[in-house]
């Protein structure tokens, strides 16, 4: 049975060459892959067309995320064939999107919100008082991520609330479980959201909810007009 590889196995197999093989179809490969990845679609996966693939090499399949089923019929396919070290991404394109790991394709040159995120955007964590974080909102910040020893996301305080507030105790004062996007979002799809949304800011996470940074409108329209 092929093993299943994280996130990080990949990042580590890939680092002592490991063979990367999108299993998904050619126009979704072409649209946007792992950085390095070839493409065998499944339907096309024979004898013949793995006979060209590297025995001795360790091979990581992978297609669209845990819902999709391509990498792991695709591995039980090569372990017919007698091939022995086989890794399933079970999280696939979406899962390394998310993490706004390196990817080639068409679409690749499309700005993502990880390419625009302020990286520096302040944070807070849960014991601070809200006057604790005026000189860290001095340059502008309307929004403070409240985050614990992990770095994960765990709600937003608002400059309001601080100037309202000053006493206050972020645990307290913190407004729970905001929205949060993935790095490898396009730039034009969460300005629709923003836009249909009413609202100017919103936090980037990885697929674990770590922080990345922050991104506000502006951002996303200067990207837009820059491209």
């Amino acid at each position: 049975m092929a093993l299943s590889a994280t996130r990080e196995d990949v990042r580590r197999l890939r680092a002592h060459g490991a063979l990367v093989i999108d299993v998904l179809p050619r126009d979704d490969y072409e649209r946007r892959h792992i950085a390095g990845a070839i493409n065998l679609p499944l339907a096309e996966l024979n004898e013949d067309t793995a006979a060209r693939l590297d025995r001795s090499a360790a091979i990581v399949l992978y297609c669209n995320d845990f819902q999709c089923d391509l990498s792991a019929r695709a591995a039980a396919r090569l372990e017919s064939m007698d091939f022995a070290n086989v890794y399933n991404y079970e999280g696939g394109k979406l899962d390394w999107l998310a993490s706004g790991l390196p990817t080639e394709g068409s679409a690749a040159e499309e700005p993502t919100i990880g390419d625009v995120a302020h990286r520096d955007a302040p944070t807070c964590r849960l014991d601070e008082r809200l006057a604790d974080l005026t000189k860290r909102m001095s340059e502008g910040w309307n929004s403070c991520a409240v985050i614990n020893q992990d770095l994960v996301v765990l709600g937003r305080v608002r400059r309001r609330a601080i100037e309202e507030h000053p006493h206050a105790s972020v645990r307290h004062a913190m407004e729970n479980g905001p929205p949060t996007y993935r790095p490898g979002m396009p730039v034009s799809e969460l300005r629709e959201l923003m836009q249909a949304g009413g609202y100017d800011s919103a936090f980037i996470t990885d697929s674990d909810g770590h922080f990345i940074g922050l991104v506000n409108r502006l951002d996303l329209e200067g990207a837009r007009q820059r491209r």
